[in-house]
């Protein structure tokens, strides 16, 4: 016995995976450029912490003035991630009310390219196809 109304389906399977297409491409672009703007801001948390702690140990060791210090501090920030546009603040020993002496702020800015035209078109507020990235780290000044 054959079942006749099997042969009206053909082509079913296309139009069901194109109607799916798009949400599933959509949901993996999301993935990686989520991967990618994380993977990002992990690294300049780690660059700002790590210029932080340069600038806290060689500021009065190797008689830093601001100048020096920040470029010194987006030096060690270039090293350390694939961030454009990187703008420093500018760093100088501030009183640390709570644990007392001086404490040293890196905070810096800059911009990661998104990697799919997909996700650039919803979370691109700007137009330039980057992502705004930020970091700031706190440490005590050594003397």
């Amino acid at each position: 016995m054959k079942l006749k109304h099997l042969k009206k389906e053909n082509g079913q399977a296309m139009v069901e995976f194109a109607l799916v297409l798009p949400i599933l491409l959509l949901f993996i672009a999301c993935i990686l450029d989520f991967g990618w703007i994380y993977h990002n801001q992990l690294a300049a948390n780690n660059a700002s912490r790590e210029a932080a702690r340069y600038i806290a140990i060689h500021y009065y060791f190797d008689n830093m003035d601001s100048t020096s210090a920040t470029t010194k501090a987006a030096n060690i920030i270039n090293e350390y991630t694939n961030i454009a546009d990187i703008v420093v603040d500018t760093i100088i020993p501030e009183d640390d009310d709570v644990n007392g002496g001086e404490k040293i702020r890196v905070r810096f800015a800059g911009k990661v390219i998104i990697l799919t035209p997909i996700t650039r078109a919803i979370i691109d507020k700007d137009g330039d196809g980057k992502f705004p990235i930020r970091a700031e780290t706190y440490m005590r000044v050594e003397k």
